[in-house]
C-alpha cells in the first residue's frame, strides 16, 4: 500500500505543477485524509497486538484468566483491517482522481 500512497502523492504533486496552481488553498487533496486514517488503523492494529501480547504462554495457574478478551480484540482486529481498506480505496481513488485532472490539463 505505502507504493500506492506514493504514486498517488507524485500524481498530486505533478497536478500541481503541470496547473500552476500551488497555492494550498487552491490545491487540495484527499491523499491527507487516507494517509491518516491509513496510520489510525495501524495504530490501532499495535494497540491490538500490544494487547494481545499479555497473554500468558503457559497454563500457569498464578496468573489470572482474564487477561485479555479475546473477542474484543478480533473485533478491534477486524475494524482496524476494514478502516485500512477503505483509506487504502480513498487513496486509490484520489490517485486516478489526479491523473483525469492531469488528463484534462495536459
Amino acid at each position: 500500500m505505502r507504493l500506492d500512497f506514493y504514486w498517488a502523492n507524485r500524481s498530486f504533486k505533478k497536478a500541481q505543477k503541470t496547473s500552476g496552481l500551488t497555492d494550498k488553498k487552491f490545491c487540495m487533496s484527499i491523499l491527507p485524509t487516507a494517509a491518516e486514517g491509513l496510520r489510525s488503523a495501524e495504530e490501532r492494529v499495535n494497540r491490538v497486538a500490544q494487547r494481545l501480547s499479555r497473554l500468558p504462554l503457559s497454563g500457569d495457574a498464578s496468573v489470572p484468566e482474564d487477561v485479555v478478551d479475546l473477542s474484543a480484540e478480533v473485533v478491534a482486529l477486524i475494524e482496524a483491517k476494514n478502516l485500512h481498506g477503505v483509506n487504502a480505496k480513498v487513496a486509490q481513488t484520489a490517485a486516478e482522481l489526479d491523473q483525469h485532472i492531469l488528463d484534462i490539463l495536459g
